[in-house]
């Protein structure tokens, strides 16, 4: 996991990092890959590939998110805990961030 400024990016490897899980219907997918950047069906060359890996629910499940990752998050600080909430002023950050996007896309 990887500290952006306003929000944090993933990119594949072996670390553990912490998230939220949220269903989804997934007739909203192309939706979400076109608010991300990324290309249909995890092609390379967006901004983003969403691709499928097993995660851990809360209750201990084990089940298959789908998540968006970067090819190259070299440009950005590694967050060492793996867990977004632990970045101080993270939500001051994403607030600046969003009030200077589109109503469409917050």
């Amino acid at each position: 996991l990887h500290d952006c400024g306003p929000y944090p990016t993933m990119a594949l490897g072996s670390a553990r990092v912490r998230g939220e899980l949220l269903p989804l219907d997934p007739a909203r997918l192309p939706e979400l890959d076109r608010l991300e950047g990324a290309l249909p069906f995890g092609a390379p060359g967006g901004h983003y590939r969403r691709t499928v890996l097993p995660a851990r629910a809360e209750d201990g499940r084990e089940v298959r998110a789908q998540l968006y990752v970067v090819d190259d998050a070299s440009a950005f600080p590694a967050i060492a805990s793996g867990d977004w909430r632990s970045v101080p002023n993270r939500l001051d950050a994403w607030a600046a961030y969003a009030a200077s996007r589109p109503v469409a896309e917050r």
